[in-house]
């Protein structure tokens, strides 16, 4: 497992969904007692992570030939 985090491969373990819960239970920690709205936070995240996403790597092949299996 520590060398697909140090090839960057952290796809092959986690699912991408998971990537805001852990960046916000991250937050969580870096905040310590101070209050902040984690629900708020977290609603950012599940929304702002997909902008990040290379539409063109290797993960979209499955999802994008059938998209233009059914595009005129």
């Amino acid at each position: 497992m520590s060398q697909l985090f140090r090839e960057g491969q952290h796809d092959r373990i986690f699912k991408g969904k998971w990537y805001a819960l852990i960046l916000s239970h991250h937050i969580k920690a870096l905040m310590g007692a101070q209050p902040y709205d984690a629900q708020y936070v977290q609603q950012k995240l599940f929304g702002n992570l997909p902008l990040t996403l290379n539409y063109d790597a290797d993960w979209s092949n499955y999802l994008r030939t059938r998209i233009e299996a059914v595009l005129p």
